[in-house]
């Protein structure tokens, strides 16, 4: 239950820039160290990075927004 909390508090922090990019950036607990985070959009990977000290952060840019997204 604690994962699911964090996902969607995470999620309800996503925020899309004028310029149409984003940053994603969290804390993700009972997670191993290493496990990988992607966000994508429409199976396509924006970007991944692997878990540090339970922390990530993901960026990238999209075209058209409001978009939904995919934190995997």
């Amino acid at each position: 239950m604690n994962k699911l909390i964090t996902f969607l508090l995470l999620l309800l922090s996503f925020t899309i820039n004028a310029q149409k990019g984003f940053k994603i950036s969290g804390i993700l607990e009972g997670f191993e160290e290493k496990t990988i985070v992607k966000v994508q959009r429409e199976n396509l990977t924006l970007d991944s990075c692997y878990l540090k000290n339970k922390k990530f952060e993901l960026k990238g840019m999209i075209e058209e927004a409001p978009a939904d997204l995919y934190l995997w």
